[in-house]
């Protein structure tokens, strides 16, 4: 097994690199340095495995976390390959035997936490072998503006400086602006790397914002989860005690749900993992400490019950769903509460003893807190969520993805707004009308928004929608306004409503229908009407008489409440003229409303 796709194939059981693996892997045996930022699922790990085992002498990963190498180096002895971890769960015995063993050459690739590369025992391992490749995953954790900062990253460098042979060196994140690759290039000191961004597009993931009270998150989480049926999914909660109470949330409502977080012992946390991996849950409620090197390529839903602390993060673990290519939802559920949470989390930072000088551990907490502010934006753009993301990663984004809940929102909401109008105006006997919202976004952000919205109507059968400014009659316009309030009553605060001339060309049966709609509205707001029409002055709760007289030579306006005989009088006199048969006929119309 001499090539890369030996290596792949019979080892890794791939028939085809993934885009962007092979030049990955090529460049690493030709002995250039790789920078590498490759959205989760995209196949980081094998970018370095396969030259590992192509490559003479040992390959070290830097990995941060234990949990991280385990499941790595666990897959990579199934496959076959000699590779082994060292960190702080093993014994001192364990520990020792494993150096011993690395001295006699049984490992290609070792495993380590960045805090393993300062210790004095592990560097006179190093430099006693050939070291190939210095591999650092997660490598944004080298940088202060990167969602994991470590600083023992930073110490990687001089590791690599004290080796008698440099090593090729490999930097793998998901998840890196340009001023964290800045750093990871500055930090590393790369040489001449060859840098590639494979695309953080995800096009099967479909992205969503929800609004919740802290109190309303239990009933949101619950109404998401049923939805999805028995499909496999991950929700991310902040704290181990948010963790708790949502697994044991979702078990009583008779969800196979498990919990993952650091407060766990290793077995269970072991077994909640394997059971999820293997579809004994069918829901895994987890901190961000799970997740990084999980492969279970059927989980179709990731939720986030909190607002993470930064954009990296969030599109790390929403990144779990779909890696089969399937489509998959990824949820954040917002509150304000989430960002105190956060910022007391970086309070926290600033004020704990790990060595850095006060100057420094200020500028992270500033980084932190810029990160939290673009994290804070996305939770409530209005803007397209998937052009929020790629932007933020320096990606061209589009203006409308048609795949995220804002993008789609506003053509939902229209289409239900449409349907509902066209039935308000059947219902006052434009029985062919057609009603269409049409939005348009402009190129910049205004006063009036960054949508354009025009109404289109067509009021007769065969006619083409058109705009409603252009072409509506009076009688048409009039119609047209009142079905937009009686539809929207409820979205709007305004408290009372002034219709003048609402009954400007229409009579007989459509005037009645026009005035049960006002009635309707007026059960919900204050409302004024001026009318001349007794099918829609019959409907009021009160009813007033304005009348214009000369005095003196100026024109006095009155107005005179009216008692209940007065409104029969007032309304037989709009029917023509106040005779028995017309008083009748307007008590008749009153004690319908």
């Amino acid at each position: 097994m001499s090539d890369p796709y030996s290596i792949l194939k019979k080892v890794f059981g791939y028939d085809s690199f993934r885009p962007g693996q092979e030049d990955i892997v090529r460049r690493l045996l030709d002995g250039q340095d790789v920078l590498a930022v490759m959205p989760t699922g995209a196949g980081k790990s094998i970018c370095y495995q396969v030259p590992a085992l192509l490559l003479p002498g040992i390959t070290i990963v830097v990995s941060p976390l234990v949990s991280l190498m385990k499941d790595q180096v666990g897959a990579l002895v199934q496959a076959g390959v000699a590779a082994a971890f060292l960190n702080n769960s093993l014994t001192d015995n364990q520990k020792a035997l494993m150096l011993r063993r690395a001295r006699e050459g049984w490992y290609k690739i070792i495993y380590v936490a960045p805090e393993r590369l300062e210790m004095p025992g592990f560097q006179r391992f190093a430099q006693e072998k050939l070291i190939s490749m210095v591999t650092v995953d997660e490598a944004h954790c080298i940088s202060q503006w990167g969602q994991d900062f470590r600083p023992s990253y930073l110490r990687i460098k001089a590791f690599v400086d004290s080796l008698p042979n440099r090593p090729v060196v490999g930097a793998f994140t998901a998840t890196a602006t340009a001023r964290v690759r800045d750093d990871i290039r500055s930090h590393l000191e790369l040489h001449q790397p060859y840098e590639v961004t494979t695309g953080f597009d995800r096009p099967n993931l479909y992205f969503e914002t929800r609004r919740a009270l802290p109190s309303q998150k239990p009933k949101e989480l619950l109404d998401l989860v049923l939805k999805e049926g028995d499909n496999a999914g991950i929700v991310y909660c902040s704290t181990t005690k948010q963790v708790d109470e949502t697994a044991r949330l979702l078990q009583s409502r008779g969800i196979r749900a498990a919990a993952y977080h650091a407060k766990l012992d290793a077995d269970t946390r072991r077994k909640n993992q394997d059971d999820f991996l293997y579809d004994r849950v069918q829901i895994m409620v987890a901190t961000n400490a799970f997740g990084m090197g999980i492969d279970k390529p059927n989980v179709r839903f990731v939720i986030h019950y909190n607002m993470p602390k930064d954009l990296e993060s969030y599109y790390q673990e929403a990144g779990r769903a779909g890696r089969d290519g399937q489509p998959a939802r990824c949820t954040l559920l917002y509150s304000g509460t989430d960002v105190r949470t956060i910022r007391f989390f970086i309070d926290k930072e600033m004020e704990a003893d790990n060595g850095l000088p006060a100057d420094v551990k200020a500028e992270a907490a500033r980084k932190a807190e810029e990160r939290l502010k673009y994290m804070t934006f996305y939770s409530t753009t209005p803007r397209c969520l998937r052009g929020y993301l790629l932007s933020y990663f320096g990606e061209a984004a589009p203006q409308k993805c048609e795949n995220c809940s804002n993008c789609l929102l506003a053509a939902q909401a229209a289409e239900q707004v449409e349907e509902q109008i066209e039935t308000a105006l059947h219902d006052m006997e434009m029985k062919h009308a057609r009603f269409h919202i049409q939005i348009e976004e402009k190129a910049d952000w205004g006063a009036d928004g960054k949508d354009k919205v025009e109404f289109l109507i067509s009021a007769n059968a065969g006619e083409p929608l058109k705009p409603l400014a252009k072409i509506a009659s009076g009688g048409e316009m009039s119609r047209v306004m009142l079905a937009l309030k009686t539809v929207l009553v409820d979205a709007d605060e305004i408290g009372t409503f002034i219709f003048d001339e609402i009954d400007t060309g229409v009579s007989g049966r459509t005037a009645r229908r026009v005035g049960e709609k006002m009635r309707f509205l007026g059960g919900k707001r204050q409302l004024l009407c001026i009318t001349h029409l007794p099918q829609i002055a019959a409907m009021a709760d009160n009813h007033f008489l304005i009348e214009k007289e000369s005095d003196a030579g100026e024109t006095v306006t009155r107005v005179t409440a009216l008692d209940e005989e007065g409104a029969v009088r007032e309304v037989a006199r709009l029917m023509n003229d106040v005779t028995e048969t017309t008083l009748a006929a307007a008590r008749e119309l009153l004690a319908e409303k």
